[in-house]
């Protein structure tokens, strides 16, 4: 008979808290969307009549300071890793009653990666539900933004926003695993999280804005920039659907070919979400940037021209050309500038 190791945890503390200090406690940086997580008729049923169960939370603490992309958090920061859905419930009056009390497992971390991982253990990382209301948690937890649009609102972005990462950094982003965009999801979405926002402004339709297209309005947003007038208004017109036939008899501009293309099928009668099958994003998205090219250069023209495939592959290549310059003249300035200081 093997006899199991047993072990101690001194970075755990069980306390008994009020139900009012449990309330000011903040949810960890990346909690989902609990608002719209407590609609949901299966969270009403289980949460709507309070139980002894429900007593039973968690929070992280903060042992010393620390940054999580970007953010500065102090010694003795708490955050909720559990019961977060349960707190809105008692601070909205959707449950029948409020415990005086709840009992909180306290646990001591070092960094917010630590709080992260204690949290999915928690909530189940493994759906593709749950990836979307981390992404959701992310964008207005860490980058204390709120989303308007239902498409950002309800994080179904992910593929496009994974895809988007791939094509700007093919060897930071190579791999694709469902388990590398969970881990990831906080650094990638800060890769795309000024032109996720720019593009939920514009997303008026959750239905039209399949991956590819949200996927291309990313990688446009990146390369052109969240303020150039002229992509937004191709991103506006893509949004309202701007052409309405799909009959080509004379050239016509970028915008014409995309609208036309997304509303007849012609040339992908079924599009996929997958990278490589035919109708997938590995060609759907270079078609749809080759078009928004075309738009930005105003050039109008009746079909696709030669290496229209290749598009994705080589958009940034400018863009890193020109940030790789403005690095290296940075990096020499700033080096005359301390041999400045040195000789004066």
């Amino acid at each position: 008979m093997n006899i199991m190791q047993k072990v101690s945890f001194d970075d755990v503390e069980n306390i008994k808290l009020s139900v009012e200090e449990f309330l000011d406690i903040p949810p960890v940086p990346v909690q989902r969307d609990t608002l719209a997580r407590s609609k949901k008729p299966a969270v009403k049923r289980a949460l709507s009549i309070l139980k002894q169960v429900h007593l039973e939370v968690a929070i992280a603490e903060l042992l010393k300071d620390c940054t999580y992309y970007g953010v500065k958090y102090k010694k003795g920061w708490r955050g909720v890793v559990n019961g977060n859905t349960r707190a809105l419930f008692w601070k909205t009056g959707k449950s029948d009653k409020i415990p005086t009390t709840v009992n909180v497992t306290t646990y001591f971390v070092n960094t917010m990666e630590e709080a992260r991982d204690i949290y999915n253990t928690y909530d189940s990382p493994d759906a593709t539900e749950s990836r979307q209301e981390k992404l959701y948690g992310i964008i207005n937890g860490l980058y204390d933004y709120d989303a308007i649009s239902s498409k950002v609102q309800k994080g179904q972005i992910l593929t496009a926003l994974n895809l988007a990462c791939y094509y700007f950094d093919p060897v930071k982003y190579g791999s694709k695993t469902t388990s590398r965009v969970i881990k990831d999801l906080p650094f990638v979405t800060k890769e795309y999280i000024e032109e996720i926002k720019a593009f939920d402004k514009i997303c008026t339709s959750d239905t039209y804005w399949d991956q590819a297209l949200v996927c291309a309005a990313l990688m446009s947003l990146k390369r052109y920039g969240t303020n150039n007038a002229k992509l937004l208004d191709c991103l506006v017109k893509i949004d309202g659907c701007y052409a309405k036939n799909d009959k080509i008899n004379s050239p016509v501009d970028g915008i014409t070919h995309i609208t036309m293309e997304w509303n007849s099928k012609k040339r992908f009668p079924v599009r996929r979400t997958s990278w490589q099958k035919s109708g997938g994003l590995f060609q759907t998205v270079p078609f749809l940037l080759y078009w928004i090219e075309k738009w930005m250069s105003d050039k109008v023209l009746s079909q696709t021209g030669k290496n229209w495939e290749t598009t994705a592959t080589t958009w940034f290549d400018e863009f890193h050309t020109i940030n790789t310059s403005l690095s290296t003249l940075m990096n020499i300035s700033n080096e005359i500038e301390k041999e400045f200081l040195i000789t004066s």
